[in-house]
């Protein structure tokens, strides 16, 4: 009817639909029944386009002579007073339409009639749908043929109160005859109310226990559940109480999304909430604060749009993934120990040479010192030999410095060709007797990260590829460390081995954890496990290759990353 009447004013009927979650089409299905916070909505968007509580009176008035308006019209034609009409639409149609919108009528006076009508708490707020309750009170007189009656009506957003004058009845014989009428016909009428009445009730109870229903669902899976609109938070279940530290979800529905959320992750978040959802399409993590003020991470799903309370919200799941967090950090600092056992005894016989030189330098230079006759030239030579040894434990004592640093560490602009030499001199007892290493920077731009990770990534690639290589023949195996840029603009860089190969079944399963082909005391399964999270934790890309026209090297193993 509502529609009927809008199409009549030559008003375009879209606008009762806009930003709702049901269509035109939908609103004009006489089977289909409407939330109640859904219908005062289209309500409110009349409202919004007309701009007037006249305006929407007028609204109301058409609607009495609207085609759907017909049922109403038929009854009319079994009673015989406006008084009759009146009391016939509050006490069958009102409950019918709005079984949870109470209505009360009070006869003032003989001709005068009181109508209130109250939005229950919980219930969105029906002023827009009052008035045009308004226009259409005062016309359904003119469906006896009698003119208006007169409405003053007291509207607020939560309650309604129309007093109504209504016209004076006809003449005794036109009422004597109707009332013939009303005496042969009301049963039918009054039986057919009740029908549809129980009808309608029994579809109003299934809806609800549909919607119940639904609710108890997501109230028991163990994942946390949020609906929020414009970022507050309109519903919460069981799982989001017990991950932020409350009692119940009263305490967490009303509350805004971004107090919940660490203030470092707040901007991030901010931004999400701004963006449309179709572009919401990948997981994030962020920290949330509990109620006691703790941090714990969250990982979230993208964000998807569901009907709710009346409108679109956004309903968003999510798992608390603190202790998941916890042991991939353990996961790092096992495969970083397991790397440097690896490098130790590498970096024992690098250090032990420099320090081997250091010493006979100083007993030189003591036995020069000592002697009766100094031999200065012999001296500085000494000393200088033995400053140059302890030099490059000096330099071997700050790559392990670089390499062992917390893993929490604040990124910084770390070039790229720095952080390799310095990991090189690290593995190269481990390389030394296996391969000559070509080193190939091509200028790759600085990019924001850990010198610490980056090392742990190079490390592993570093070792996996002298691994690959047999020993006692460096002459004939090569280990080349490529730097760049790739075709999206990203800084490259390419540790390539002349060895074996990585079998193509095996090449999309290596960066799994604890997925290795090394014999079981060579390797834990965790190292380009550990690498593809690093990598990819700064937004890049790892990936292992074998590509023709690549010869000798018939492994390369790509790190991109975006650049700072």
């Amino acid at each position: 009817m509502l529609v009927e009447a809008v199409v009549s004013l030559g008003i375009d009927p879209a606008c009762l639909v806009e930003g709702l979650p049901v269509s035109l089409e939908q609103l004009c299905d006489s089977s289909r029944r409407l939330d109640w916070d859904v219908f005062a909505a289209v309500h409110d968007n009349l409202a919004r386009k007309l701009g007037s509580p006249l305006a929407l009176e007028r609204v109301g008035e058409r609607i009495v002579s609207t085609p759907s308006y017909d049922f109403l019209r038929r009854l009319a034609g079994h009673v015989v007073t406006p008084r009759q009409v009146y009391l016939a639409g509050a006490c069958f149609l009102a409950p019918l339409l709005f079984p949870h919108l109470p209505m009360r009528v009070v006869e003032v006076a003989e001709g005068r009639l009181r109508l209130m009508a109250t939005v229950p708490d919980g219930l969105r707020g029906g002023g827009s749908f009052f008035h045009v309750c308004t226009g259409s009170l005062s016309r359904v007189t003119t469906l006896l043929g009698q003119p208006p009656a007169l409405v003053d009506a007291q509207i607020s957003e939560r309650r309604a109160l129309y007093e109504l004058t209504l016209p004076r009845v006809r003449s005794l014989p036109a009422r004597l005859l109707e009332a013939l009428r009303a005496v042969t016909k009301p049963g039918h009428v009054l039986n057919a109310l009740t029908e549809q009445q129980h009808v309608l009730a029994e579809d109003y109870e299934r809806l609800v226990r549909v919607r119940d229903d639904f609710r108890h669902v997501l109230e028991a899976i163990p994942s946390g559940v949020v609906i929020h609109r414009d970022g507050v938070i309109l519903w919460a279940n069981a799982a989001v109480v017990a991950v932020l530290g409350y009692d119940s979800p009263d305490e967490v529905v009303g509350q805004r999304v971004l107090s919940l959320v660490h203030p470092g992750d707040a901007q991030r978040l901010r931004e999400q909430l701004s963006q449309p959802i179709e572009a919401i399409t990948e997981p994030a993590e962020y920290r949330i604060l509990r109620k006691d003020g703790r941090a714990s991470f969250v990982g979230l799903l993208p964000v998807r749009e569901v009907a709710f309370g009346g409108g679109l919200a956004r309903l968003v799941v999510g798992e608390d993934v603190t202790e998941k967090r916890r042991m991939q950090e353990q996961l790092l600092v096992a495969d970083r120990m397991v790397t440097l056992g690896m490098v130790a005894a590498g970096v024992a016989h690098e250090i032990n040479n420099p320090l081997g030189f250091a010493v006979t330098g100083l007993e030189v230079a003591a036995r020069a010192l000592d002697a009766s006759s100094v031999d200065t030239d012999r001296a500085r030579e000494a000393v200088a030999t033995a400053r140059e040894g302890l030099a490059r434990v000096r330099a071997i004592a700050g790559d392990l410095r670089t390499f062992s640093r917390p893993m929490s560490e604040r990124v910084e602009l770390v070039e790229l060709g720095a952080v390799l030499d310095s990991t090189l001199n690290l593995a190269e007892g481990a390389i030394e007797p296996r391969a000559r290493v070509v080193r190939d920077y091509g200028g790759a731009p600085a990019v924001h990260a850990s010198p610490a990770r980056l090392g742990q990534v190079f490390l592993n690639l570093l070792l996996n590829a002298a691994e690959a290589l047999p020993e006692c023949d460096p002459e004939h195996n090569l280990i080349r460390v490529r730097t760049g840029t790739d075709a999206q603009g990203r800084a490259l860089v390419e540790i390539a081995d002349t060895g074996a190969g990585v079998p193509d079944a095996d090449s999309q399963r290596v960066f799994e954890p604890f997925f290795t082909t090394k014999r079981a005391s060579k390797g834990t399964g965790l190292g380009l496990s550990v690498c593809h999270r690093i990598v990819t934790g700064y937004g890049g890309e790892i990936r292992v290759v074998s590509p023709p026209g690549e010869r000798p090297f018939n492994t390369v193993v790509s790190v991109a990353l975006p650049v700072g």
